[in-house]
């Protein structure tokens, strides 16, 4: 027999089960279309989480998982390791997500991880006890056919702090995201990714320790499990969706990828600008690309007449923007410049110009160099082989 606890703990788990398998497939399409490393990390998060929930209701669906037995035990740590890799790895994802990688928020991550992963190991070396000693508060409730488990104290006081840590990181970056947004869609994106880093880091987990408070600390077994097991997971749940959805139904390169990156010109080295693509709908003063094609020919001849550098230039970086060059030949001593105009470098921007400029010249019929524009066609094809080489 099993009771109304039970059923919501099966419905609660095994719903979040479901919907985290959905968007596990849904996250790995968008990073098979678009090759962005960043879309790769929601699919590990919601993977972590998938494996959590299906976990946890194990117990209720196979009767010889008792307390004592070691499957339990084993659940029950990774359960303890699977609540540390949600909020390690979406510390790198939101601190991606700007741009900017800190090393002390990665170093934060991987320690939590770890932490977590020695705290699950050293109780399992204890045996059934140890676990249920060091790593985890697992409870039977035989009145409602039920076994759940929830962090220990120790592991309390090890993961929950980090938690916080990465609500509060997380608005702060989402915070600075608004202002690189480039349209209203975006923004209500931000907003709905907001509040749901409230509740996935902050109403959630405080439940979470309510429901450890209430188990361990006063004995009450069935008023913590609805705390921490139905109420936190409630929330929790509903944050790692509504962030997840959030980002991956955007359309827009900006969003998907975090540096944000203004524009693309192709300049042939005699000064005749080829193409311009705006990846911000945003409306503002269109680069003048005589003033770029000289500017760089005059770089190049200034080095190479001070310092002897004969190789071409690769980057020109300012406080706002930054510009990544990539050059490619076209006949004898004549070449096409790539211009991308960005927030900031990335190895991936670096890799999708490099994509884009070698496909770019074996479609680009050489009648450019002597000043022939590309017709309409060639320039749709252009932003087509464009989009694709940028994931978008």
């Amino acid at each position: 027999m099993t009771g109304l606890l039970t059923n919501l703990f099966l419905l609660s788990h095994g719903a979040n089960a479901v919907i985290a398998l959905v968007l596990v497939m849904t996250s790995f399409r968008l990073y098979k279309r678009t090759n962005i490393r960043l879309v790769i990390l929601m699919t590990v998060l919601m993977t972590s989480w998938m494996i959590t929930n299906s976990l946890l209701i194990l117990p209720i669906l196979f009767t010889s998982l008792t307390v004592d037995s070691m499957g339990v035990s084993l659940i029950a740590s990774w359960n303890i390791i699977g609540s540390a890799v949600v909020p390690a790895v979406f510390i790198i994802f939101i601190d991606a997500f700007e741009g900017d990688i800190d090393p002390k928020k990665i170093a934060t991550a991987i320690a939590t991880i770890m932490v977590a992963i020695f705290i699950a190991l050293i109780g399992l070396s204890q045996g059934t006890e140890g676990v249920q000693t060091i790593a985890a508060t697992i409870v039977a409730l035989p009145e409602e056919g039920l076994i759940t488990m929830r962090w220990s104290p120790i592991a309390s006081l090890a993961i929950f702090p980090t938690v916080i840590a990465c609500g509060i990181w997380t608005q702060r970056e989402l915070n600075q995201s608004r202002i690189h947004a480039i349209d209203t869609k975006q923004i209500s994106q931000i907003k709905f990714m907001k509040l749901g880093g409230i509740l996935m880091f902050f109403i959630g987990p405080a439940f979470g320790i309510a429901g450890v408070v209430a188990v361990d600390g006063l004995g009450y077994l069935v008023i913590g499990t609805y705390l921490s097991e139905i109420v936190g997971y409630l929330f929790v749940s509903i944050g790692i969706i509504m962030i997840t959805l959030a980002y991956t139904t955007s359309d827009a390169i900006a969003f998907l990828q975090p540096q944000r990156i203004d524009s693309i010109i192709a300049i042939v080295s005699t000064g005749i600008p080829v193409l311009q693509y705006d990846f911000s709908p945003k409306e503002h003063q269109r680069p003048e690309l005589s003033l770029i094609s000289g500017a760089i020919t005059a770089i190049k001849a200034i080095m190479s007449e001070a310092f002897n550098v004969k190789s071409d230039v690769k980057q020109i970086a300012f406080d706002e923007k930054e510009l990544m060059l990539n050059f490619k030949p076209l006949e004898e001593d004549i070449d096409i410049a790539f211009v991308l105009i960005t927030d900031r470098k990335s190895s991936y921007l670096e890799s999708s110009l490099e994509r884009f400029s070698q496909s770019f010249i074996e479609v680009v019929p050489k009648q450019v160099i002597n000043g022939i524009q590309l017709t309409k066609d060639e320039e749709a094809e252009s932003i087509r082989l464009l989009r694709k080489s940028f994931g978008l």
